[in-house]
């Protein structure tokens, strides 16, 4: 394992170096791969050290196309994929899933990525908040819907969840009334605190859940 000598100085591609061992031969699929943001950002990274296959997720075939272009015209080859993935729509994450499912490649590493920061009170076809089911009830259950294969022939696979320091600010999680329906209460930065709350509470879960198979971390870039 290499040292883990690191500071907020240190780019993705330094620390994707010190683990290029680990990377090779894996597939990865990171969700939220728009231009321009983290998820894009890090699929150009570790394509540069031999994956087996990096899944890129994000609501418009236009979006990843963008982002494939910009990936592979640094890095010709790159093993991409695309799935088309809506996490407002838990009836389009259960698509997705089956269809990550049919894959021939196993998971090795989930990065949950994509989401919303604090917006105005919207609902879902599901009756969920955007915020919630964006940030953690699409990410859960597609999690959940992977495991079984990712869990295969005895692997240990890694999930990664994009927090923030955001969940720092919850005072109190609203336990009586997590889906807002008291609509009059509902703020959209609380709402956006309280969903970082949740993926802080998923990642040992799924560790404890999986009797520690499943290596599952939450982790807040930019935070200190």
């Amino acid at each position: 394992m290499p040292s883990l000598a690191f500071s907020s100085k240190s780019s993705g591609a330094e620390v994707a170096q010190a683990f290029s061992q680990y990377i090779k031969g894996k597939t990865v699929l990171v969700t939220g791969g728009t231009l321009g943001g983290l998820g894009a950002e890090f699929a150009a990274t570790i394509v540069k050290h031999a994956p087996r296959l990096v899944v890129v997720t994000a609501r418009s075939e236009e979006k990843i196309h963008e982002t494939f272009e910009s990936i592979r015209g640094v890095t010709p080859g790159a093993p991409l994929r695309s799935l088309l993935l809506d996490l407002n729509s838990l009836k389009d994450v259960r698509r997705a899933a089956e269809e990550v499912n049919g894959y021939p490649e196993t998971i090795d590493v989930i990065v949950h990525n994509a989401g919303v920061a604090g917006c105005p009170i919207n609902r879902t076809e599901d009756g969920l908040t955007t915020v919630i089911a964006s940030n953690h009830a699409g990410p859960f259950l597609l999690t959940k819907l992977l495991l079984p294969k990712m869990l295969s022939d005895g692997r240990s696979p890694r999930i990664v969840i994009v927090g923030s320091g955001a969940h720092r600010f919850v005072k109190g999680f609203r336990w009586e009334d997590p889906l807002y329906l008291k609509e009059d209460e509902y703020q959209g930065n609380s709402a956006y605190s309280e969903s970082k709350i949740l993926n802080q509470l998923l990642a040992p879960a799924l560790v404890r859940k999986s009797g520690g198979r499943v290596k599952a971390y939450s982790c807040s870039p930019g935070s200190e």
